[in-house]
């Protein structure tokens, strides 16, 4: 279980094993947007949506639990650089190092996830207009952020914004 403190906005993988943690909001309609400051990287952190009522599973379970929800999708921004979005994945832009602000846009109503960093959308998305998402969607459940990490190779460690603070 990952370590969540600061009114559960900064995260810290606990062991050798996956640390998956979801938000406490979900939703089920409307766009929205947060960002992921990755403070210390480890072993393949990751970063993105799923739903809400998956089971989050505990160690290295949880990428196969989410794989086999047509409801989970997620960004899995570490040394692989790839995408997951229901159970298939796809190589996609350049890695994320410490310090770096992933930038992560979804629109519950239109089945679209995005993710950028540092102000660059990958793609050339634009969220606002609707185009270049990285992943497409379908749902029944509501949706929530979540951040996966290890404390392998060196500690996985995030700081969230979900609003609270101005957006980078």
């Amino acid at each position: 279980v990952p370590t969540l403190s600061a009114g559960n906005l900064n995260y810290a993988a606990a062991y050798n094993t996956q640390n998956p943690a979801r938000s406490t909001m979900a939703f089920t309609t409307g766009k929205w947007y947060f960002e992921a400051t990755s403070i210390t990287r480890g072993y393949n952190p990751g970063v993105g949506v799923m739903s809400a009522l998956c089971s989050l599973g505990t160690g290295d379970n949880f990428r196969s639990l989410w794989g086999t929800q047509t409801a989970a999708w997620y960004s899995y921004t570490g040394g692989g650089n790839t995408l997951y979005s229901n159970g298939s994945s796809s190589s996609y832009a350049t890695a994320f190092a410490t310090n770096d602000i992933l930038m992560i846009a979804f629109d519950v109503d239109n089945g679209k996830f995005y993710i950028g960093k540092n102000g660059t959308w990958n793609d050339s998305a634009n969220p606002a207009a609707g185009t270049g998402n990285q992943a497409t969607f379908t749902h029944t459940d509501p949706i929530t952020p979540f951040l996966d990490g290890t404390n392998a190779a060196g500690q996985d460690q995030w700081s969230m914004n979900f609003g609270q603070r101005p957006f980078a």
